[in-house]
């Protein structure tokens, strides 16, 4: 329990003691405050609701505070409020503010005023060996940051890694690809070669025979085997020239490295 202790009507401010740091669970005893009846019967303008009080904390430099409120006890003539355990964690000022509802007034409106202040400070000591100290806190908020360090350096080198693999992979499918398409290539040209070697083949072995068609047929050439036949129309009847006798040119054929050639005999 920490004691405050207020002089009536002769300051707004007091101060607490009775509380050490790492203590938890405390309440805080304010003896001097006018009790709830008094409090009413000081306001001209109460209309019926009671007067009640909080206890609002905080420490140097906050914006807000913790709120609990304040119970009177009669027995002892003072009011009681809890106070929030993290605000004695640290040996450091805390300011209370004893905040007062006086209820509705007569046109129906709440009316609050911090009637009261004190301040309190709890006395340092050794925190307990379940209790991480300030310096505990900050050594393990810089470890903290050290392993996100290592850690998002170890994620970088793993995402590098999947992504080299990714191009390994692609690469490798690639070249496996090229390979295909080269061999593919390669049994294209060994097929034609083929193709072209059975072609010239079968020209150098081949024969060629002639036979005379009648006149005015159309000429016709066609493969059998290895023989080539060439259909040669007769040209038409016609009176003796100095030259002879009329009938189809004398023609000569041959063969030479896959050509064929075709002359007229003298």
């Amino acid at each position: 329990m920490i004691e405050a202790s207020f002089k009536k009507n002769a300051e707004r401010g007091a101060a607490a003691s009775g509380a050490y740091q790492y203590d938890t669970g405390q309440r805080m005893r304010m003896h001097g405050l006018p009790s709830p009846e008094e409090l009413a019967e000081g306001d001209d303008f109460l209309s019926g609701s009671m007067v009640t009080m909080q206890v609002h904390y905080a420490l140097k430099g906050d914006s807000q505070t913790q709120t609990r409120l304040a119970l009177w006890d009669e027995g002892e003539s003072c009011w009681t409020a809890a106070i929030p355990d993290e605000y004695l964690q640290t040996a450091e000022n805390v300011y209370a503010y004893v905040y007062v509802s006086y209820g509705l007034d007569e046109e129906g409106n709440g009316r609050t005023k911090t009637m009261y202040e004190l301040v309190f400070r709890p006395l340092s000591r050794p925190a307990p060996n379940n209790v991480a100290t300030s310096e505990q806190w900050e050594a393990w908020a810089v470890k903290r940051e050290e392993t996100e360090l290592v850690m998002n350096a170890a994620l970088a080198a793993q995402e590098n890694a999947e992504n080299a693999e990714q191009h390994a992979l692609a690469s490798a499918l690639a070249a496996s690809q090229a390979a295909q398409d080269t061999q593919a290539a390669t049994e294209n040209a060994r097929e034609a070669m083929l193709r072209m070697e059975d072609v010239q083949t079968r020209w150098n072995h081949m024969g060629v025979r002639t036979i005379p068609l009648a006149a005015g047929s159309e000429a016709l050439a066609q493969i059998s085997g290895s023989v080539l036949t060439l259909g040669l129309p007769c040209g038409a009847d016609g009176a003796k020239g100095e030259t002879g006798s009329t009938g189809p040119a004398d023609l000569a054929f041959s063969m030479a490295e896959g050509i064929l050639t075709i002359t007229p005999k003298e």
